[in-house]
C-alpha cells in the first residue's frame, strides 16, 4: 500500500477486525499470517521469519478482544491438528490462519498431519459451524485454478509463461524432481504475475441474467451479490420473512422477459447494473446486443 494512502484505507485484515461485515463474519480460514502482525512477533511455525505489520499491532488478539468484548466465544487457531479439535458446539467466532503466507501445495507435502489443512477439511468444519444459524448463511470458498492444480495429482509442462525466471538450470531435469521445475518464460522475471486478461464469470440464481451480463471490473461483484441477497445496504429491499418486497419486484423485469430477445429488458438489465455501479463507485459497461440471443458471460477485468 502507497504510504500516502495508509491513512485513510486499511489493508483487510483490519477490515476484518474492525468494520463491518467483517468483524461479524462467524468463520475466517486461510493463510496470512505476516498480515496480522507486527514486524517485532515471530510466527509460531517458521520462527526465522516476522510479521509485516508496521503499526505495532496484533490483530488476532484485537480479533479476541473484540469478540470478548461483545459477549461472543471465539477461538484463534494456527495449526491442523488445533483445527481437528474444534469443537464447534461451542463456539461463535472462528479464526484460523494456517500459514506464514500462502498455505502449501498439497504436492508440497501440506496433506500430512503436520501439514496445512485441506481445503475440505476447512470447508467441512466452516458448515458444521454456520449449520448453528437458524436463518442460513452465506458461505465463501476460494480454491485454484483446476487447469493447472487438477485433482489427479499428474504434473505435466505448459507451453509458455508470461513471465518468470525464464528457463531450467540444468536443461535435463532427473525424474522426481518435478516440483522444481523452472518452466519457460517469455520475459524473464523472479515472480509470475497475473497477465491482466478478461476472465469469464457465470452465475446461477436469482436476477443472475440482469445483474452478470456484459463487462465490468470485477469489484462489482460483491455489490450486486448483496443486491440480490438483500444484505447490508440492500436489506430493505426484502421483507422481514426473506422475500423480496413488491416494491423491489416492481423495478425488475421477469426471467421470461429478460430470457427473451427485448431490447427494452436488455436496458432494464443495464440500469439496474448501472444503479448499482454508480452508488459503489464501479465501472459497468452496455451488455451487448446479438440477434436472437443474449449473451449470458460475464467478462470480468483482472485489476
Amino acid at each position: 500500500m502507497p504510504p500516502a494512502s495508509r491513512r485513510t484505507c486499511k489493508d483487510i485484515a483490519r477490515q476484518l477486525v474492525e468494520d463491518q461485515p467483517g468483524r461479524s463474519i462467524n468463520v475466517l480460514l486461510g493463510g496470512g499470517r505476516r498480515h496480522w502482525v507486527s514486524a517485532m512477533t515471530r510466527d509460531p511455525e517458521e520462527p526465522q521469519k516476522e510479521g509485516r505489520r508496521l503499526d505495532g499491532r496484533n490483530l488476532v488478539e484485537d480479533w479476541l478482544r473484540d469478540k470478548k468484548g461483545r459477549g461472543l466465544k471465539a477461538q484463534y487457531i494456527w495449526n491442523k491438528r488445533q483445527l481437528q479439535q474444534v469443537d464447534v458446539r461451542t463456539l461463535d467466532h472462528l479464526l484460523g490462519i494456517f500459514a506464514f503466507s500462502h498455505l502449501e501445495f498439497e504436492a508440497d507435502g501440506s496433506a500430512g498431519p503436520s501439514g496445512d489443512p485441506t481445503l475440505l477439511e476447512m470447508t467441512r468444519i466452516a458448515v458444521q459451524l454456520l449449520l448453528k444459524n437458524p436463518r442460513g448463511f452465506f458461505l465463501f470458498i476460494e480454491g485454484l485454478d483446476n487447469k493447472l492444480s487438477d485433482v489427479d495429482g499428474k504434473p505435466y509442462s505448459t507451453l509458455l509463461y508470461g513471465n518468470g525466471p525464464g528457463y531450467s538450470v540444468p536443461r535435463s531435469v532427473p525424474h522426481g524432481n518435478y516440483r522444481d521445475v523452472v518452466q519457460a518464460a517469455a520475459i524473464p522475471r523472479t515472480w509470475s504475475t497475473h497477465g491482466g486478461e478478461d476472465v469469464p464469470v457465470f452465475a446461477v440464481g436469482p436476477l443472475s441474467s440482469l445483474l452478470f451480463s456484459g463487462t465490468f471490473d470485477q469489484s462489482y461483484i460483491p455489490h450486486a451479490i448483496a443486491y440480490v441477497a438483500c444484505l447490508g445496504e440492500y436489506a430493505k429491499r426484502c421483507t422481514t420473512g426473506g422475500k423480496m418486497s413488491k416494491q423491489s419486484c416492481s423495478d425488475v423485469p421477469s426471467l421470461s422477459a429478460v430470457m427473451a430477445d427485448d431490447s427494452s429488458s436488455m436496458n432494464q438489465s443495464y440500469m439496474l447494473k448501472k444503479q448499482i455501479s454508480e452508488k459503489n463507485n464501479y465501472l459497468v459497461n452496455q451488455p451487448m446486443h446479438f440477434t436472437g440471443i443474449l449473451l449470458f458471460v460475464m467478462i470480468v477485468l483482472l485489476i
